[in-house]
């Protein structure tokens, strides 16, 4: 607000004695450029994943889980310590063994994976994205860059039912469905998740 920024900017200009004013801002295009330029500018940005998987592991959480969590939070500290939790890595082990069984396993495995992704997609979309990334990431030889170690031998299995393109258009798929769970407009989540297994699907193979 206009003003607001006015009344900060005098203050700036005329300080109390012995005071120093932090500013916060997320984005620095929405201050006053008369505000910026009476500012001593600090960048802070998250930790690299390396670090904060290290930072986690320090805190009592096993290496794997620390890797996922940093990973999946971008090296968000706080974001990674919500991955990291005993819930997180429950959904974790759930997930994985229910997305191993998706390619050859036939309607009831399609349809077991949406009931249980429809309980919490907000945990279980980021996993499957992260899942399809490493998927490609193993397909083209990228193998020290994924973030679900400890499933090498499922990624090995799963990642040549793929071609390239396919693992591409399948993130694609999962981000679109993700915005429309997540969107304005309500839509029944079971069956956008079904929709969406159906079409991740190798080579678009019939169900049994």
């Amino acid at each position: 607000m206009p003003e607001a920024a006015n009344h900060l900017l005098k203050t700036l200009e005329e300080p109390p004695s012995d005071t120093v004013f932090i500013l916060c801002a997320e984005h620095r295009q929405t201050l006053l450029p008369t505000i910026v330029s009476r500012c001593q500018e600090v960048w802070f940005r998250p930790l690299t994943p390396k670090i904060a998987a290290q930072r986690l592991q320090e805190e009592g959480c096993n290496p794997r889980q620390a890797h996922l969590a940093a990973y999946l939070a971008a090296g968000d500290l706080a974001t990674a310590k919500a991955w990291a939790d005993e819930d997180a890595a429950e959904k974790w082990e759930q997930f994985a063994g229910l997305v191993e069984k998706l390619p050859q396993g036939g309607k009831a495995a399609l349809f077991q994976a949406a009931e249980t992704f429809a309980q919490a997609p907000e945990q279980f979309l980021p996993l499957l994205q992260s899942w399809y990334r490493d998927l490609l990431a193993w397909r083209v030889g990228a193998r020290q860059d994924i973030y679900h170690r400890g499933k090498e031998e499922a990624l090995d299995q799963m990642a040549f039912l793929y071609d390239p393109k396919e693992l591409v258009r399948c993130s694609q798929i999962i981000e679109k469905t993700n915005q429309l769970i997540f969107g304005r407009i309500r839509v029944n989540v079971r069956l956008a998740l079904e929709a969406m297994l159906v079409q991740l699907i190798p080579g678009q193979q019939v169900l049994a």
